[in-house]
């Protein structure tokens, strides 16, 4: 089993899952969004964070929930119910609620009610802390802090030494993913050598930062230059009207959350397969664009649209 073996390893943390699983977890919640019961998920479950993680495999480290405004959890629990059946599931940080303030609040009404108790809350600070002391987090109180405006200055001086742009391109360079049916035969995908390139996707800001990462990119690594045109779906040629030569990248957003834009890409990689079209996506949201384009000859994910994400992609 994965869980036991990490934890056996010293894992420190574990994020839980909003799965349902009802053979761990028969109990069922009253759904805020359609009135009708669901079962419990394993984030606000009790039983799966505390009785099987804690008490059944031991493990003793911090508990994290995954986002807590996915759909799964904000649609059916909202902010504030959601926060509070976490924390009383053994949880002991919380990720992205849809609204954190009012999720702080109802974690305050719910000890001062006596429905959470306070040493519940105490037990998941201790286990941040260790975590923090762990990794050389927290302040060395033998020494005197930093005044705030040295490390004011500190802090303007690292960013404009470069260190952390180079920091956040090794990390995006590691982070990106790559995935296709033909990944040897179409990497390295952009060449610089004066072709031609059509962004296509929907948000129009997005596919402008990818073109100046594409140009410069093409200029300072190959010499050269491409040509790069920024096109919504709508406005992009179909595969049959191509120019001959261009290269095609998509770049896709979190397409799970549109059907049609899904369906609308896969129809039309299959198209431009037929006509011979080179074509590639650049996918800077969540992972789950690969399973929607599971079968695309090559798909870089770089999980943001930072700078330093697009120059991972290009």
């Amino acid at each position: 089993m994965p869980f036991r073996a990490a934890i056996a390893e010293g894992v420190d943390a574990i994020m839980s899952a909003h799965i349902q699983v009802p053979q761990l977890e028969p109990a069922t919640a009253v759904s805020k969004l359609d009135g009708k019961p669901i079962a419990l998920p394993a984030t606000l479950s009790p039983h799966i964070l505390t009785g099987v993680l804690r008490e059944q495999l031991g493990f003793q480290g911090v508990i994290v929930t995954d986002a807590l405004n996915m759909k799964a959890i904000a649609d059916h629990f909202g902010s504030e119910e959601a926060a509070v059946m976490a924390v009383k599931a053994g949880a002991d940080m919380l990720l992205m609620p849809p609204e954190p303030a009012a999720a702080v609040s109802a974690i305050h009404r719910a000890v001062e009610a006596g429905e959470l108790e306070a040493a519940r809350i105490d037990d998941s600070v201790r286990r941040i802390l260790r975590m923090k002391r762990k990794y050389g987090l927290l302040p060395d109180t033998a020494s005197p802090p930093i005044p705030l405006e040295d490390a004011i200055r500190g802090a303007e001086a690292y960013f404009q030494s470069g260190s952390a742009e180079e920091t956040g391109d090794r990390i995006a360079s590691e982070a990106a993913t790559v995935w296709g049916t033909a990944v040897k035969t179409n990497l390295p995908l952009l060449r610089g050598d004066g072709g031609r390139v059509i962004l296509i996707g929907d948000q129009r800001t997005v596919l402008e930062r990818v073109q100046r990462e594409i140009e410069a990119a093409a200029s300072s690594t190959a010499g050269g230059s491409i040509q790069v045109d920024a096109r919504t779906a709508a406005e992009a040629p179909s595969p049959r009207q191509w120019p001959a030569g261009a290269v095609a990248v998509w770049v896709t957003q979190d397409l799970h959350h549109d059907r049609g834009r899904a369906e609308a890409a896969r129809s039309w990689f299959q198209a431009a397969a037929e006509q011979g079209i080179a074509a590639a996506v650049l996918s800077v949201g969540t992972p789950y664009d690969m399973a929607e384009l599971p079968d695309i000859p090559l798909g870089i994910a770089v999980y943001g649209t930072t700078p330093s994400n697009l120059r991972a992609g290009v």
